[in-house]
């Protein structure tokens, strides 16, 4: 545990969070989601990853891509997902979400 009055933070350090940890937050953020069913799964071979990750400047640019569940409004959903991503990251990750951008590549019963 650091103590502010010991370490004092200089000039040189740095301080970066890996994307995996990033996609870890993003998905306790959605876990709970009503709508959601999970990650889209790659059918086509074009998607390797269901959440990707852009750092521009001091700001990220997520784009995810989720399985809505069958008679939800998915953009309902997509509201409520975006909205708990931007919080996770920026009060437990630190860091400024620029965009979330959301694609429901299909449907699913839970």
């Amino acid at each position: 545990m650091w103590r502010d009055d010991i370490y004092k933070p200089s000039a040189i350090d740095r301080f970066f969070i890996e994307d995996t940890a990033l996609q870890q937050l993003i998905l306790e953020a959605i876990v709970e989601v009503k709508g959601v069913t999970g990650l889209a799964p790659d059918f086509s071979g074009l998607l390797k990853k269901p959440i990707k990750i852009i750092r521009s400047k001091e700001k990220l640019k997520i784009k995810i891509y989720l399985l809505g569940e069958y008679g939800e409004n998915l953009r309902e959903v997509g509201a409520v997902v975006r909205e708990r991503i931007i919080k996770s990251l920026e009060e437990l990750g630190g860091v400024e979400v620029e965009r979330v951008d959301i694609i429901f590549k299909g449907v699913s019963r839970k």
